[in-house]
């Protein structure tokens, strides 16, 4: 995965009005920012931290290892300007440790960011110690957008140099996906495990 950058964007556009917080939302569960709770090392991401107020500090994600860590732009003009993270689609990742509560489905994720095309599967968010939970990652290195929780809910649309956001909701047999739309790309069976 290219740019990952998992934030909150409000405000734009010659929009007004009060500017929408995730923390505003019940049942938030997660919250990472490229723009918030940041540790560098050298110009990599070595700790990113929860920024959801939930107090579980095992949600804060990190990597030791400065070869597997993510690049840190606080100003990515292909963003807008806005902060970003690269991670190089081969073994750039953060890891969590494990949350006091599972989570249940219905179960939502709103991500911003694109896949660089250089694996075979790229993922934004994967339970990789079980293999069970995919939340969303790009489909068998076909660019595509697509959830899973024991099945796969695939967007079908080409997605590798994009830049998008990507919201899938973790369901079963009624999940969705969408991609920089607000109607569902794709809707059907992402599988009901949600260890």
């Amino acid at each position: 995965m290219r740019r990952n950058n998992f934030r909150r964007s409000a405000g734009r556009g010659g929009v007004t009005g009060s500017i929408f917080l995730p923390t505003q939302l019940s049942g938030l569960v997660l919250w990472l920012r490229a723009d918030l709770g940041i540790t560098l090392n050298g110009g990599n991401v070595s700790a990113w931290a929860d920024q959801s107020g939930t107090g579980d500090s095992n949600k804060n994600a990190t990597q030791g290892t400065a070869s597997q860590q993510p690049a840190y732009s606080a100003s990515d003009a292909g963003y807008g300007g806005q902060a970003t993270m690269s991670f190089d689609g081969s073994n750039d990742m953060m890891a969590s440790g494990t949350w006091a509560a599972a989570l249940a489905q219905p179960e939502t994720a709103f991500i911003v960011g694109n896949f660089s095309g250089a694996a075979v599967n790229e993922y934004f968010s994967d339970d990789k110690d079980t293999n069970n939970n995919r939340v969303i990652f790009n489909n068998s290195g076909a660019s595509r957008a697509a959830i899973y929780a024991g099945a796969t809910l695939d967007s079908g649309l080409g997605l590798s140099a994009a830049k998008s956001i990507i919201a899938g909701q973790l369901n079963d047999a009624t999940s969705k996906i969408w991609v920089s739309a607000l109607t569902a790309n794709a809707s059907g069976s992402s599988g009901g495990v949600t260890t």
